[in-house]
């Protein structure tokens, strides 16, 4: 056989042919992938890299007065995430050796308190000093993504009556009116955000021991 410019063409040369495009269409049909995931490996380094070089939490200032353990002077704080100001016009003063408790309804900013104090709130205007170094025993509240109601009943049957006096008995009914799907609500990840207090609170209910409903 004679090739379109006069060369030899036998059956060894068009099987080596035939071998070699195989061989280079193969790459080609991956070519695509390989490039979906260089995209994919290129946007996680970039989010990790984000994450790695953002700067710790500032600081909170020391005060000049030994006296005073912690100072908060017309102080304003704001999550990054959050639309309207956390606390406003926050003022407090604790000397040393007070032993000083924060009491209010689930939701009223206690836990945001106590992130202000340690730094982790950012604080938008006024003043914070503490003199000393901080210690701070978080609550450790277990929330998976699911409904309220799913969260509390942690995987029992559901007892209408059992749960009304689950809700009733931790006070979660105004709670669950602020809720646009009440108990139906989803929180979690990528649900609605709870305070630390609401967490514990549906936490708290659905550990079973001897004392509690579920």
């Amino acid at each position: 056989m004679y090739g379109v410019y006069g060369n030899d063409f036998s059956l060894s040369t068009a099987f080596a042919l035939v071998a070699i495009f195989n061989l280079v269409r193969q790459g080609f049909v991956g070519l695509p992938i390989t490039f979906v995931l260089a995209e994919m490996y290129l946007s996680t380094f970039k989010r990790i890299q984000e994450f790695v070089i953002q700067p710790d939490i500032t600081p909170v200032p020391k005060l000049a007065s030994n006296e005073i353990g912690v100072e908060i002077k017309d102080a304003d704080f704001q999550w990054s995430t959050a639309e309207n100001i956390t606390l406003k016009n926050l003022n407090l003063k604790a000397k040393k050796g007070d032993f000083v408790m924060v009491v209010g309804p689930v939701g009223s900013g206690k836990s945001s308190l106590v992130s202000s104090i340690l730094g982790e709130l950012p604080i938008q205007s006024g003043s914070l000093g503490v003199n000393g170094n901080l210690a701070y025993v978080a609550q450790e509240a277990f929330i998976f993504n699911a409904t309220v109601r799913e969260n509390i009943i942690f995987g029992k049957p559901y007892d209408a009556a059992k749960y009304r006096k689950v809700i009733e008995a931790s006070a979660l009914m105004a709670d669950l009116g602020q809720f646009a799907a009440g108990d139906r609500t989803e929180i979690g990840e990528r649900g609605v955000n709870l305070s630390g207090g609401q967490k514990q609170v549906i936490f708290y209910k659905s550990k079973p021991t001897s004392k509690k409903f579920y």
